[in-house]
């Protein structure tokens, strides 16, 4: 049985982001599914060590879901210059929590200023998951992102948009699936990162068999 037909596996998280604009560090994930799902819980840190802290308390999840859902949650209590820590936490209907994710982002002036970037896919060659990660500027940050996977004739295979998302590090991971859900085959494919501010950045990567 594959991983999205074991019920042993409560959720599916395909990504898990932090971006930095103007006093405060907005986090976003994304599920594939969930079940036996109460909700979530962002915990922060100063170091990747910790201690962490519940600074979110109980996000309530969709519940007993396949299809993906989108959550955010909005830090407003960051010191300017420092680098955050964060872990994301399911919490399951048995009340217990388990980290999903960790991940950090820093605000500063500095950070703001450095250019958008994609950077190389991991690992490249893939089978079948792969993270597509990259870095928006102050200036792309502030309108509409796209990033897609397109086969070598151009058809769009995957894409994932967000609207005003701000500056900083994004990472997504992305299963070897279209947007109908169902598995692509072996080969090239190219991975575009687009912003309404004009940036178009390209890569290859390659699905092994």
């Amino acid at each position: 049985m594959d991983a999205q037909g074991d019920v042993s596996l409560p959720i599916l998280l395909s990504s898990f982001t932090a971006s930095a604009s103007e006093g405060r560090i907005v986090l976003r994930w994304r599920t594939e599914s969930e079940v036996d799902i109460l909700g979530f819980r962002v915990l922060r840190a100063e170091s990747r060590e910790g201690p962490y802290e519940d600074i979110s308390g109980l996000i309530p999840a969709s519940g007993g879901v396949s299809a993906p859902q989108e959550y955010s949650f909005t830090d407003t209590h960051v010191k300017e210059g420092e680098e955050h820590w964060y872990r994301l936490e399911e919490v399951g209907t048995d009340g217990k929590g388990k980290v999903l994710r960790t991940i950090s982002q820093k605000t500063n002036q500095k950070e703001s200023r450095l250019p958008t970037e994609l950077f190389p896919a991991r690992p490249n060659p893939f089978n079948p998951d792969v993270l597509l990660s990259f870095r928006l500027s102050q200036e792309d940050g502030r309108g509409w992102v796209h990033l897609g996977v397109y086969d070598i004739t151009g058809k769009l295979v995957r894409e994932w948009t967000w609207s005003s998302p701000g500056p900083g590090f994004w990472e997504v991971r992305w299963g070897s699936r279209d947007v109908r859900g169902r598995k692509v085959g072996s080969g090239t494919y190219l991975v575009q990162l687009s912003t309404e501010n004009g940036t178009v950045l390209t890569q290859k990567i390659a699905r092994l068999r």
